[in-house]
């Protein structure tokens, strides 16, 4: 028997069932395939079985399109760029994408510091984590949507401080994730000099420390006033350089040239009071820079680092001479007692909602 006569011989097998089951369905499902389908075709002359067997691809083409299509709208595509400190491309990182809470799928990014996850479910929380050598665990978390979703992951590098000598100090700068200073930190450690135990707090902005005019708080925000005071003996012009780290998520402030020049004239023996003058007109260029690098036209200068006198007023006259309408406290104060006002004065306006509210349910009722 050749092949031609094995093919034909599943062909008829195949037919036979076809026929057996349109049988079935006329006799025991009572439906008249028959007179409907089955006769109208073959009284053409043409075999009904092949038309159906083409029906049936069709069919099956059919619905996988419309599945396809479906999938397609329910699912979407994220692309995560991974930046180093410096806005440079990072290749061959890591990056683990998880989709309510579960791991989804992992991923290199490439030459080009892009790792891209196709077919992520739309209407999740999906969390991007990435962790390297080298610099700090990185998590963002966001929800999907329908289309492409870009997001930059930048990452910040851990610094290395080297060992000292018997004639230096180290200052330890803690940061939170924003790369924002973190005041009130208890660091302890081991003195290998003295062979003791040591313990210290972080200031408010690690930079009193590094000129040497605290190192251990009595009170929270004592170094940043004494940093205020000293500049105020040395008002300059005088600043250091600084650089804006710009991405598609976030500008951030790049402290290392500013750390830099402040250890450079500690070296120096430059005095302390140009040193806190100089950095407090650092803070001030910084406030003029990110404002006009995202164009605005009105900038609000509020918190407890403008309850410092110099800082306020050099933020004011610098935005002021650029076209910049700056807005500052005038009768309540920055820090945590203009907080408590505004507590009180929401909770007014609570209970005066909730007193109208009862009013109008009375006039109803």
């Amino acid at each position: 028997m050749g092949v031609l006569d094995s093919l034909k011989d599943i062909y008829f097998s195949i037919e036979d069932r076809y026929y057996a089951f349109m049988d079935y369905l006329e006799e025991k499902v009572h439906i008249p395939v028959y007179n409907f389908f089955v006769n109208p075709i073959e009284d053409s002359g043409i075999p009904s079985f092949p038309f159906a067997l083409l029906l049936f691809f069709v069919l099956l083409g059919a619905g996988f399109y419309a599945y396809m299509a479906y999938f397609a709208a329910s699912s979407t595509s994220v692309q995560i760029s991974v930046l180093g400190a410096n806005n440079e491309a990072l290749s061959g990182v890591t990056v683990t994408l998880l989709v309510d809470g579960e791991e989804f799928n992992v991923s290199a990014s490439d030459e080009n510091g892009v790792a891209l996850f196709e077919g992520v479910p739309v209407g999740k929380t999906a969390t991007v984590k990435i962790e390297r050598d080298g610099f700090e665990p990185f998590a963002k978390s966001f929800s999907t949507t329908t289309g492409p979703f870009e997001t930059v992951a930048s990452l910040q590098s851990i610094a290395v401080i080297e060992p000292p000598s018997k004639e230096e100090k180290v200052s330890v700068k803690v940061l939170d994730e924003n790369g924002v200073p973190l005041g009130g930190v208890s660091i302890s450690y081991f003195d290998s000099i003295s062979g003791e135990a040591k313990h210290a707090t972080t200031d408010s902005d690690g930079v009193a420390s590094l000129v040497g005019l605290r190192q251990v708080l009595a009170f929270e925000g004592q170094a940043a006033m004494e940093l205020e005071f000293a500049a105020a003996n040395n008002m300059a012009d005088e600043r250091y350089d600084f650089e804006l780290l710009k991405s598609a998520a976030a500008i951030v402030i790049n402290w290392t040239p500013i750390i830099e020049g402040i250890l450079a004239d500690v070296r120096k023996g430059i005095p302390v009071s140009l040193i806190s003058s100089k950095f407090h007109n650092t803070l001030a260029q910084t406030i003029l820079g990110v404002a006009r690098e995202t164009d605005q036209s009105r900038v609000v200068l509020t918190g407890g680092c403008f309850q410092n006198k110099y800082l306020t007023e050099q933020a004011v006259n610098l935005l002021t001479q650029h076209g910049i309408r700056p807005y500052w406290h005038q009768r309540i104060p920055p820090n945590d007692g203009g907080i408590a006002l505004g507590q009180i004065y929401a909770l007014e306006r609570m209970a005066k909602k909730t007193h109208d509210k009862l009013q109008e349910a009375e006039v109803i009722g």
